[in-house]
């Protein structure tokens, strides 16, 4: 078995951990909601954004994983980050609803061909050296490298929007980042490149349809899954309005050289910094927990109680809003939860599923996220601006702590 030294020595493998770094170099990430809410959006809306870029990945995300067994996953990858850029492009020039609609479909259309492709170029790689056992650590390792791009997006965010004109120059900003990842992915090998050139795509989804009806554990594990990121994707930046409502409220000053704006931005930026460097600690350390959890029934069973402790950090977020430190702290918990898990999800799904279906199994366990999301998300947002965030997040922790119990109970019937 090779040593960890050599697989973090290889090349293709480093090369998998740049394109991960440098994909999360969104140096808008931290100030997006914040920026939405400053164009005369509202929470509900913003949410209704969200709706539209899981619509646009759940239309496409299917196909797109098709796409790419049967016709290449480079050339797959290389459209999604032009649809990217365009939706760059368009946020620059956002300035009501109808704009910021279009820049988030384009996002969602580079999301639908970017999910599961990547992942899938993995595997194959993994397979050709004989790692096939190493995937928690591999993709552990590869997405630490994605997180401390993030960490850093958010220190580079703070020296970004305390320069620019107007804060929408932050997004040309992001397009560099994935202009070089456009330039990383066409020297991957070939041999990465497509899996099934001889079944027809019909044949493919009979095949897929087959293996899916059968395989109830898979169901399982997509649908946990899914109902998991999707609470997580339609939470996560509400982390910006209860940062700048506690730092409004409070009083709090970073420098006296700055003003209340300015002290939010520097916040948040560090704050995403702080988040995104203990997320990659707990990814890459990820494959620890696999090793404990050596058989795959008890590794499936510690995933599923993520969705409770999920569900206690939204409480516990819902009570302590007047205390940014203590939000701070619950997100990091959230994120690092989100981090850890990914990967032992990942391993868990590689195992249950064929070699030619990987990118398109890893594209309906997207799909399932954006399907959830798209009536999460607006639903939250609703409940945010007649309710409060605090009690938004309450509700939505109630739901999942009442989902898990349920599972359970029918577990031992």
């Amino acid at each position: 078995m090779s040593s960890i030294k050599e697989i973090y020595a290889d090349p293709q493998i480093r090369k998998f951990s740049y394109y991960g770094f440098l994909k999360n170099l969104k140096f808008f990430e931290p100030y997006l909601v914040l920026f939405l809410l400053g164009q005369g959006l509202s929470l509900f809306q913003i949410g209704l954004l969200y709706t539209i870029r899981e619509i646009t990945i759940n239309i496409l995300e299917v196909p797109s994983g098709i796409i790419g067994d049967k016709f290449g996953y480079k050339k797959e990858l290389l459209l999604c980050f032009l649809f990217y850029i365009v939706s760059f492009i368009i946020f620059f020039f956002t300035t009501h609803f109808f704009i910021a609609a279009i820049a988030m479909t384009f996002f969602g259309l580079g999301e639908a061909f970017r999910s599961g492709t990547h992942k899938a170029m993995i595997f194959n790689y993994l397979e050709i050296k004989g790692w096939e056992n190493r995937k928690t650590l591999v993709y552990g390792k590869t997405r630490s490298a994605s997180l401390l791009g993030s960490a850093l997006s958010s220190i580079f965010f703070i020296g970004i929007i305390m320069v620019v004109p107007t804060n929408n120059y932050i997004f040309l900003a992001s397009i560099l980042p994935y202009l070089l990842n456009f330039i990383l992915i066409t020297t991957y090998p070939n041999e990465l490149n497509t899996v099934d050139k001889k079944a027809s795509i019909k044949d493919h989804l009979k095949e897929l349809k087959s293996h899916l009806i059968h395989k109830k554990e898979m169901q399982k594990v997509l649908l946990e899954n899914g109902l998991f990121e999707s609470s997580i994707e339609s939470t996560k930046d509400l982390l910006q309005p209860l940062l700048e409502a506690t730092i409004v409220t409070s009083g709090m000053v970073i420098l006296t050289q700055v003003n209340t704006d300015q002290t939010i931005k520097i916040v948040l930026g560090f704050t995403y910094a702080i988040i995104y460097i203990f997320s990659s600690y707990a990814s890459k350390n990820a494959y620890r927990i696999k090793q404990h959890y050596a058989n795959g029934n008890t590794l499936n069973a510690f995933l599923n109680r993520f969705n409770l402790f999920l569900g206690i950090l939204l409480l516990f977020i819902a009570i302590s809003t007047q205390w940014p430190i203590i939000i701070i702290l619950f997100f990091l918990l959230i994120y690092g939860l989100n981090n850890t898990r990914k990967p032992l999800y990942i391993d868990v799904l590689g195992d249950l599923m064929a070699k030619d279906e990987r990118a398109t199994i890893l594209s309906i366990s997207s799909q399932l996220k954006s399907l959830l999301t798209m009536i999460i998300a607006p639903l939250i947002g609703y409940a945010a601006d007649k309710l409060g965030i605090n009690d938004a997040l309450a509700i939505l922790g109630l739901f999942l702590i009442l989902i898990w119990t349920i599972g359970k109970i029918k577990s031992y019937k």
